[in-house]
């Protein structure tokens, strides 16, 4: 896989998580600590990011690492091990 295509898979899942955890993109970048155009950048699949800000995506939007890195089908849910996980 492509830097490209895992920085997508990133945004998308990022997004799904952010939207389940009832959060906008402002409130994620400030709980977070980041500036709310980086974000825009992330969740565009733009930009590359680093396990530390992985981290703390995963502990602010309560989801594992790996979550992060799931394929998400049209409808929003994400597949993991060939089977369709909660979003």
């Amino acid at each position: 896989m492509k830097s490209k295509q895992i920085n997508k898979l990133l945004a998308l899942n990022l997004r799904r998580l952010r939207k389940k955890s009832g959060l906008t993109q402002e409130q994620l970048a400030e709980i977070g600590g980041f500036s709310y155009k980086y974000l825009q950048e992330i969740e565009a699949g733009r930009v590359s990011i680093t396990i530390k800000t992985l981290a703390r995506f995963s502990e602010i939007l309560k989801a594992h690492p790996s979550a992060f890195f799931q394929t998400v089908r049209g409808n929003g849910t994400a597949k993991k091990n060939g089977k369709t996980a909660p979003s």
